[in-house]
């Protein structure tokens, strides 16, 4: 089925900005997501596809998913193997920057279960990776809080300002 998308959609000819249906695209990532246990942000990342396209297509905006989708992300995701996103659970990386960002989601409201549920990953680790308790953590966890802090409009300067301050908690 993936192949039959991709041949399909490979061989199109058009406009950029030309619409595929999106349900094919949706079941795809629903599938790597049950596959790898990864979160929808995770999968979009990976393939460089826009967090909001991503997330609608998967969850939706009020109460409707996303019919459409433009072909380049289709193929973007069409393209995304279980495989390639391997490295985002079996990567581990400095959790500096990490412990930076927990500690300024933290900072702009985000609870630690919130944390915990987008990364799926145990409160007490979070909590040790943003006490600076841990020096390495996964690409996973890395990866999604740089996510939420893009999300929040975040940016690096908010990160050198806060850790003039006390990590907290």
């Amino acid at each position: 089925m993936t192949s039959v998308l991709f041949n399909r959609l490979s061989r199109q000819r058009g406009p950029i900005g030309v619409w595929v249906d999106a349900a094919p695209f949706r079941a795809h990532v629903i599938r790597l997501m049950a596959q790898t246990g990864l979160p929808w942000a995770a999968i979009a990342y990976q393939a460089r596809v826009p967090l909001n396209t991503c997330r609608t297509l998967v969850i939706g905006r009020d109460g409707h998913l996303r019919s459409r989708i433009p072909r380049d992300y289709a193929l973007r995701l069409i393209t995304l193997a279980p495989g390639q996103l391997y490295w985002l659970t079996h990567t581990e990386v400095d959790a500096g920057p990490a412990a930076s960002r927990l500690r300024l989601l933290r900072a702009h409201g985000r609870s630690w279960q919130e944390l915990s549920d987008l990364t799926g990953t145990a409160i007490t680790t979070l909590t040790a990776i943003a006490h600076g308790e841990l020096d390495q953590c996964s690409s996973k966890i890395d990866v999604l809080v740089q996510l939420d802090c893009q999300s929040l409009d975040l940016r690096p300067w908010d990160l050198r300002q806060l850790e003039v301050s006390a990590p907290g908690d």
